[in-house]
């Protein structure tokens, strides 16, 4: 027996639940007539139709609700039935955009399915209808899911009657191809016929997509009711400390996409720098490209200029640099306002932003002083490291000293020297040749001068010389009767933001001594067995630069105005310019609030100012 197998094809009836056929096989041949037999498996009946034409997915979600401004609509959409090129699917009731009737660019993955040209639709504004032909030669499967999307700017008003997307489709059957419903052995159907007339599916509402990431809902679509704003607009200050430099930081998030070109404005930055400026800025330099605009009269102001578009909610973080004035006594800042403005329709009106800033007021103090070392053992090397952060910035010519280092052993600056032993590491560098020989004594047997070099280096943690301690004539980190001067180098900055380390290596005494951590506001009593009692560690500060003394204040934000320094008020004399840190400073943080540790200038045992921090924390 031959088996044979073939197959055809038919276009379904348009009715729902119809065309329920039972087809039949008969053969006959000059020899042979077979009755017809019913084909089995034909169960409920050949061309049966269950469904309409439809969408199986009609997802979309748009990007903001803002009036005016472009919104990005996602499209994620599959059909029942196969669609060849020349199919048409709408959007349609997309009315009130200010998006001029043309062509526009597609995204999306499937996005090059479309149009004359690939990745493009088919705009009209009056009709608010987004058309997108399947181009030739492409086709789409039934139960495909397509993503598109496409941006279209908001209306400026809420349309009445709001706005309802919907979908529909035009769809191209596939064509009838060379071959399909003919047999081999009884030669092939000449003509190439198609399934018939297009198929065209009701208009449906679109849903929310399910998988957009934009939170915006679909309710709100195309109805221009959200005005565009900075939902987060919040403003920060490092410092409080009079007359010292000042850190703000700005964060802003918007509601709506901001495109290149938009201006943004921060007024109200309540400071007597009144020199226009090109000020540096810090944070999201891609956007902004790291300069701003500041003007100090007649309105203080910053306006920074977007190089970069940016989506709506995306964070973006602004930090500048500006000196505080000078006040007595706690002080209220002021609340600087944001707005904003971008071509073509988007205008952010001011608003107030949340924080205060600039009101000054505060002492300069420690905000975290402590010591630690590396070795307990006599007569062993020893490197000592004294973290400092104090609660404003210290530029270049700030004496920083550290008494109570008597016990050690150390006394003079040595030079490395392999014939000597004297090697990297273990206390010596050659930042000691800037330190002048100083006579301190007769040898009684030889009759010839005893002489040292009256410094002590101090490094960064390794055995380099620190970059922030001034190391070149005038003698380097005097060191004398137990008492330490740290120089910082012009130009440099010990920082508010963290603590910065500077490291001492020295050989213990060799014999037992108290330990010289601080552990009362007070030097610490002798011990037990000890005659002499030993300072207790203090870290002070004797001359502080708060600001760069040799910065040109017309291209510097962190140079010393001469306008700062004078009364809030007519006859209200300026506060003293902090300058020193002693016992008698008030221990307070950045924002003038007291410190547990009411000592200001005890030198704390690292381990346990860590201890305490975390239980306070």
């Amino acid at each position: 027996a031959t088996e044979v197998s073939f197959t055809f094809t038919l276009k379904n009836t348009a009715r729902v639940d119809g065309g329920a056929n039972f087809p039949a096989v008969s053969y006959n041949s000059e020899e042979l007539t077979a009755p017809p037999i019913l084909i089995v498996g034909a169960s409920g009946g050949v061309g049966k139709t269950n469904a309409a034409p439809q969408f199986t997915r009609k997802g979309l979600s748009q990007t903001t609700d803002v009036k005016g401004v472009p919104n990005t609509i996602s499209l994620e959409l599959s059909l029942n039935v196969a669609a060849s090129d020349g199919s048409v699917v709408s959007v349609s009731g997309l009315t009130g955009s200010l998006t001029p009737t043309g062509s526009l660019t597609l995204g999306g993955a499937d996005a090059s399915l479309f149009g004359a040209t690939a990745g493009t639709g088919a705009w009209d504004q009056s009709a608010g209808v987004l058309r997108l032909t399947v181009r030739s030669g492409q086709s789409v499967a039934p139960g495909r899911v397509v993503k598109v999307s496409f941006t279209v700017e908001n209306p400026m008003t809420v349309p009445s009657p709001p706005v309802t997307a919907l979908v529909a489709a035009t769809v191209n059957p596939p064509p009838l191809t060379a071959g399909r419903g003919s047999f081999t052995s009884l030669g092939s159907l000449s003509a190439v016929s198609s399934l018939g007339s297009s198929i065209v599916t009701a208009p449906v509402a679109a849903d929310q997509a399910t998988t957009a990431a934009s939170g915006v809902a679909l309710a709100s679509l195309f109805n221009g009711v959200t005005s565009p704003e900075f939902v987060k607009r919040t403003v920060w200050e490092s410092t409080k400390v009079n007359y010292a430099i000042n850190t703000i930081a700005i964060t802003l998030q918007c509601n709506s996409g901001l495109p290149v070109g938009a201006k943004i404005t921060i007024k109200g930055l309540n400071t007597d720098v009144v020199t226009d400026m090109n000020l540096p800025l810090e944070g999201s330099t891609d956007v902004f490209g790291g300069v701003g605009v500041y003007t100090g009269s007649p309105t203080l102001a910053l306006t920074f200029t977007l190089i970069k578009e940016v989506a709506p909610m995306v964070e973006l973080s602004v930090r500048l640099m500006l000196q505080n004035k000078g006040c007595s006594g706690a002080c209220a800042g002021t609340t600087p306002t944001v707005e904003g403005t971008g071509a073509p329709n988007l205008v952010l009106a001011p608003m107030s932003m949340v924080g205060a800033v600039f009101g000054a007021g505060a002492q300069l103090s420690w905000v975290t002083k402590t010591v630690a070392q590396t070795n307990t053992v006599s007569d062993a090397v020893n490197k000592v490291t004294f973290s400092v952060q104090p609660n404003a910035r210290l530029y270049g010519g700030t004496r920083i000293v550290v008494r109570g280092l008597t016990e050690m052993q150390t006394d003079s600056c040595l030079i490395c020297s392999n014939n000597g032993g004297l090697v990297a590491g273990l206390g010596c560098s050659e930042v000691c040749e800037n330190c002048q020989i100083v006579k301190v004594g007769v040898d009684p047997v030889t009759q010839r001068d005893i002489t040292k070099r009256p410094c002590l280096p101090v490094f960064n943690g390794t055995d380099q010389p620190h970059h922030l301690v001034r190391w070149e004539d005038p003698s380097p980190s005097p060191f004398s009767a137990g008492v330490l001067d740290i120089f910082i180098e012009a130009g440099q900055v010990v920082t508010e933001r963290e603590p910065t380390d500077f490291t001492i290596v020295v050989r213990n005494p060799s014999s037992e001594t108290p330990a010289s951590e601080c552990t009362t506001e007070v030097p610490l009593l002798p011990e037990a067995g000890l005659t002499e009692a030993v300072d207790c560690l203090l870290v002070s500060i004797e001359s502080a630069a708060l600001c760069n003394d040799g910065a040109d204040t017309v291209t510097s934000n962190e140079g010393c105005n001469g306008g700062m320094y004078k009364g809030i008020a007519e006859g209200v004399p300026a506060p003293a310019i902090p300058r020193r840190i002693t016992e008698a400073t008030p221990a307070v943080d950045w924002y003038n609030q007291p410190l547990p540790d009411t000592c200001s200038t005890c030198l704390r045992h690292a381990d346990v100012w860590a201890l305490n921090f975390a239980f306070g924390d």
